[in-house]
């Protein structure tokens, strides 16, 4: 259970006041010992953490990094349990979200299995679909979700359960790991039922960008859930800052007729580097039988997926690069999350 400061009773010793017995139980990983003449030169710190305005500032710190470790251990089994507790909320989560991907998959059935140019944009749009759904959704249920928890949240922090960056990422790492298997459990009956490439080295790919774009979607909804109250305010947040960064990934406007002007919308959008991904994934290395060495010329048509993509601007030689910035996205959104809870506690 979380250390509650509460708990400690005085025991009439002179030399272990009711702070020493505290802090050494937050230093000693939860466990009420009284401080170390080593570690009470920290205690001014720590107290000035506790006490003083409750943000992460330097007193984060002067926990011992496996007291940290600790706390983040048993927080995440707390929040592990609090969203699993009632098993058939979650399995009806995930039914609905298997079913919602056979919809998918029914409505373009083995497209992607042809050898034909009529194959290519309905593979691009269940492609798509799986990219805006592995954020969009996530975004939505993580939010709403820190909209009724968050007072819970504060009254811990204010009487000393633990320090916020443990939580943090405690919280975080169960929240990506639900989101994952949801986001999972749309994509991979699409990907086996359209017919995309399912053997080992390109699933896991098709399953790293998936993953991927559903903890940005955590960690942004953690950023939105701290400033947001309702629904009303999530949406009022999160489509503005979504739309746009959806509109230019490539798909629905091709790069190259994107306005010069906005063209700084597509290279901050992580969903053109997740659709990028998906295509390049599935389509380098394709064949298509229906396009002739004329049409080709003309640029009727193409003969190879290594052709589709060098003119849609889907480089197959930044397939390394652009998981490299997907990751750089996911850590940038985790620490802005971070830095607006401190904000909220600041403000409290």
């Amino acid at each position: 259970e979380p250390m509650n400061s509460s708990s400690f009773e005085d025991n009439g010793d002179d030399d272990v006041d009711d702070d020493d017995e505290f802090f050494g139980g937050v230093v000693n990983g939860g466990v009420g010992r009284p401080l170390s003449k080593s570690m009470k030169k920290k205690k001014k710190r720590l107290k000035s953490y506790y006490y003083g305005g409750r943000t992460t500032g330097g007193g984060m710190w002067c926990l011992p990094f496996g007291a940290r470790l600790r706390q983040a251990s048993i927080l995440a089994r707390r929040e592990a349990h609090d969203k699993l507790v009632d098993p058939e909320k979650w399995t009806a989560t995930l039914t609905l979200k298997i079913f919602v991907g056979i919809i998918i998959g029914i409505v373009w059935i083995g497209q992607g299995d042809g050898k034909t140019q009529k194959d290519i944009f309905p593979v691009q749009g269940a492609l798509f679909i799986v990219s805006v759904n592995s954020m969009m959704d996530v975004t939505f249920q993580t939010a709403l979700a820190l909209t009724s928890s968050r007072n819970l949240l504060l009254r811990e922090l204010r009487n000393n359960h633990y320090t916020l960056f443990p939580r943090h990422v405690a919280v975080l790492a169960v929240d990506c790991v639900l989101a994952a298997l949801s986001t999972l459990a749309l994509g991979v009956p699409v990907a086996f039922l359209v017919g995309l490439r399912t053997d080992v080295v390109h699933f896991l790919r098709f399953v790293a960008i998936a993953v991927i774009l559903a903890g940005q979607g955590v960690c942004f909804g953690h950023c939105v859930g701290t400033a947001a109250d309702d629904f009303q305010q999530v949406q009022a947040i999160v489509s503005p800052c979504l739309t746009p960064l959806i509109l230019f990934s490539g798909y629905m406007i091709p790069k190259k007729s994107i306005p010069y002007a906005l063209k700084w919308v597509y290279d901050v959008s992580f969903f053109q580097y997740a659709v990028t991904n998906f295509n390049i994934n599935e389509f380098r290395g394709k064949q298509f039988k229906d396009c002739s060495l004329q049409g080709e010329e003309l640029g009727l048509c193409y003969s190879s997926g290594g052709h589709f993509l060098r003119a849609n601007a889907f480089n197959p030689a930044n397939f390394v690069r652009n998981y490299v910035i997907l990751l750089a996205f996911w850590a940038f959104l985790a620490t802005l999350s971070f830095i607006a809870y401190t904000r909220v506690i600041a403000r409290h």
